[in-house]
Formats: structure tokens, sequence, C-alpha cells
């Protein structure tokens, strides 16, 4: 339990190295934690990316490490249930089932549907092999996609400057990208 700043703070005193969940709320304590933790080397965030660390955090000279992949195969399971859930209109039976009511609704599929991923990481990866596995094509787009770069998992690549042809011939579109400008 991490509980209020300044007890968290004064806990680290004497670590080196530091694990957790930094959200917004903590922003002021990292920012401080040279000071408040001179012994303290490095932090792991628990979190894919470090969009919540201040510059004064990131220029402190502590070494911060992230979680990048490890919810990968989870985040892309929920994706595909989303997916399934538009594709089946499960919001529209589920307020059926809650008013004890019966419609016959049209329903698609994914086969054939096109899924496009911008930001090709971990988390898109995954989100491409489950897709695939469903019938349905994949393009994708990120920084280090070239002319004619591409990854196995992908019927086509785009480069970040064509993003707006990838999602004109996308049916779903994942956002998978860094929280960066």
């Amino acid at each position: 339990e991490m509980g209020e700043p300044g007890r968290f703070a004064a806990a680290l005193a004497d670590a080196e190295v530091a694990f957790g969940n930094w959200s917004g709320q903590w922003n002021e304590v990292v920012a401080g934690l040279p000071a408040t933790a001179p012994r303290l080397r490095w932090v792991q965030l628990g979190s894919a990316g470090a969009d919540a660390l201040t510059p004064a955090a990131l220029s402190s000279g502590l070494t911060f490490t992230t979680t990048a992949g490890f919810n990968a195969v989870s985040i892309s399971e929920w994706v595909l249930g989303c997916m399934l859930m538009f594709a089946k209109g499960w919001p529209r039976l589920f307020r059926n089932q809650q008013a004890h009511g019966w419609e016959r609704l049209p329903v698609e599929t994914l086969v054939g549907k096109t899924v496009g991923i911008v930001g090709f990481g971990h988390i898109g990866a995954e989100v491409a092999k489950r897709a695939r596995a469903f019938g349905c094509r994949v393009v994708a787009t990120r920084r280090s996609f070239g002319a004619g770069g591409g990854d196995p998992l992908l019927d086509a690549a785009y480069a970040p400057s064509e993003v707006r042809r990838m999602l004109a011939e996308s049916d779903y579109v994942v956002l998978s990208s860094a929280l960066t400008a």
C-alpha cells in the first residue's frame, strides 16, 4: 500500500530500486525522488509507457524502465472481444435481454474485414495474430516501417505518412501507439 505521497517518499529513503504504478498522481513524488531517495537508481514503471512522467523526472538521472509487452496478450484479447461485440451487436442484444425482449438482428462476421493497427508493437502484433485467426486482413503502420517494409503477420505495412490511406481501408482501427507527441 503506497498510502499518501509523503509516507511513500519516506519509505524510499534507503531504496536503490522502486517498482510501482506511477500514474499521474505520483508525478510530484517521482520528480522529487532524487532528493528524497538519494540511493535510488532504478524505477520500474508498472505501465507499458512512460507518458505519466514529467520532464523533471525524466531528467533526474534515474533509470526508468517500463513493462512494455507484459499485457499484450490480455489487451489483444480484449480488442478482439470488442470487435466481436460490434460485429454481433452485443450491446443491443443485452438491452433486449434486460427488457425480456427478442429481436432478430443482422450480424456481421469478422471474416474478410480489414483491421488497421496504428502502432505495430507488442500489442499490435498480438492483435494481428488473433485477427488473422478470425480471417481478417491486417494492415498496420508504425514509426519504423519504411517503404515496402513490413511483417509476416501483415497483409500491408504503411509508413506513418500513409496512415490516412491505411485508415480509409480499415473496417476496425486499433490504436496501440505510444502516448507521445
